[in-house]
């Protein structure tokens, strides 16, 4: 594969050099920086503070529901950092070999090129690559925040319901972020076009590796589409009391983003559904944030 074939497939590959070293200051945290706090912690990207008007868009007639998602102001006080990509299976692979998370375990080569070194995580699976999000269950999310919390010293978590909405809506104010229009070189879903990759055809019924379709204004890939992501809202009452109810015994969790099964009218910035918190069959993938400041 080409050098140009591979930067519009995996850019994912190409940050390593991009981002600031590991534990950077807070200091050094301005709007649109990237940065690891680790060799195999998550690519960060800061969101800028501000604000947003959050909810379903009153000429958006495509989608309609009986739960109501009026327009409502969300304001940011604090920069916080999210995830630049969905947690890939190489990633989570590092937490399932430290014995903090469960799933399969596969071994990390390490291996030398022109002088330097790269990891490599041996999946056999063509279909399970080290570069594709990893779809798991709310309760494997928590644990692999909480592993990398316990690993950096900083707090990782799932965003809240709020938080993804506003990041997914990267600053603008229309039905998708790219504007009002569906783009089908802009997510995956169930209608979407069929792509590529080194020639192998990928059906409606998989997923694309991390980063294959562009990033939104805040620097995030595949916020729609794709996987669905997982939040920290409980259950979904009234629109108003997804976000702060958190009770210990919550046995139901929100996805968000729509996926590559869904029809491309789920894929809008705030149309969330439940799943079962021990479902791991539920297709939803990771997206941590941290607190920067």
């Amino acid at each position: 594969m080409g050098g140009k074939s591979l930067q519009k497939i995996f850019p994912l590959f190409l940050i390593l050099f991009s981002v600031l070293s590991f534990q950077a200051k807070a200091g050094e945290l301005k709007p649109g920086t990237e940065f690891q706090d680790c060799e195999d912690c998550p690519v960060m990207v800061v969101i800028p503070k501000g604000e947003n008007m959050l909810g379903d868009r009153p000429y958006d007639n495509e989608f309609k529901t009986t739960v109501k998602n009026p327009l409502r102001k969300f304001v940011v006080e604090e920069n916080f950092a999210m995830s630049k990509f969905e947690i890939t299976r190489k990633l989570f692979n590092i937490c399932v070999l430290d014995g903090a998370c469960e799933g399969e375990k596969h071994p990390v080569i390490v291996f030398e090129k022109d002088g330097k070194q790269y990891r490599h995580v041996a999946i056999d699976d063509p279909g399970k690559t080290e570069v594709f999000p990893i779809p798991v269950s709310w309760l494997d999310a928590k644990k692999y925040a909480d592993w990398l919390s316990k690993k950096t010293g900083r707090k990782y978590r799932l965003a809240s319901g709020d938080e993804w909405e506003y990041a997914a809506r990267g600053g603008t104010k229309t039905i998708y972020w790219w504007g009002d229009e569906f783009k089908f070189d802009h997510e995956y879903c169930r209608d979407c076009v069929v792509y590529k990759i080194e020639n192998r055809r990928l059906s409606r019924g998989t997923y694309m590796p991390a980063g294959f379709f562009k990033e939104n204004p805040f620097g995030l890939f595949d916020m729609l589409g794709n996987l669905k992501e997982w939040v920290d809202g409980c259950r979904l009452i009234k629109i108003r009391e997804i976000d702060g109810t958190d009770p210990s015994n919550c046995r139901f969790r929100m996805t968000v983003g729509g996926g590559y099964y869904l029809s491309k009218k789920y894929s809008r910035p705030r149309k969330p559904a439940l799943a079962d918190v021990q479902n791991k069959n539920i297709k939803a993938a990771i997206r941590l944030v941290v607190e920067i400041n």
